[in-house]
């Protein structure tokens, strides 16, 4: 399923507005066992005008991505049923080695730690429930990359405070 909508023109943070072109808009993949969580977060990307794709386990969150679609960003809950999101995490790393593009894999849970996720090659690591300021934040940081403003790739964990774990690999 994807959901499409004009990009909002702010994405609030805790502290700040920060204006966003209308021009940008991303590919986000949904990978959550929850039908809750999975609608939520479809909303609030909607909300903000991205195109969203949704799964409801690691095996079709995995097909998904070798699909025709690019995403510029992959959330993925770390325990599922199927295929769990860790092991989906290192499969898509395995595939971009063989030559698919790199996601920006953002794991969500509130089992697996940051340690297991970054492990597993996620970028970032959120315990759930995921709150709309972190979901915004990295949401703006994707756009600031895919107009090229940040130069190269982000390789490494970005740092923020709050409930955002990020460890130095």
């Amino acid at each position: 399923m994807v959901i499409s909508a004009p990009l909002a023109r702010y994405v609030k943070s805790r502290k700040e507005a920060v204006a966003v072109p209308d021009h940008g808009v991303l590919n986000v993949l949904v990978a959550d066992d929850s039908p809750l969580q999975r609608t939520m977060l479809a909303l609030l990307l909607k909300q903000s005008g991205h195109n969203v794709s949704l799964a409801a386990d690691g095996l079709e969150a995995l097909q998904l991505t070798r699909g025709a679609t690019v995403f510029d960003l992959i959330l993925l809950d770390c325990r599922m049923p199927v295929l769990g999101g860790l092991d989906t995490a290192r499969l898509i790393r395995a595939a971009e080695v063989a030559g698919q593009p790199r996601h920006t894999i953002v794991g969500v849970s509130s089992s697996a730690s940051a340690e297991q996720c970054y492990a597993a090659g996620m970028d970032e690591f959120f315990e759930k429930p995921l709150k709309r300021h972190q979901l915004q934040s990295v949401l703006a940081r994707r756009l600031r990359f895919k107009r090229g403003s940040l130069g190269s790739q982000l390789t490494g964990p970005r740092f923020e405070t709050g409930s955002l774990k990020c460890f130095c690999r």
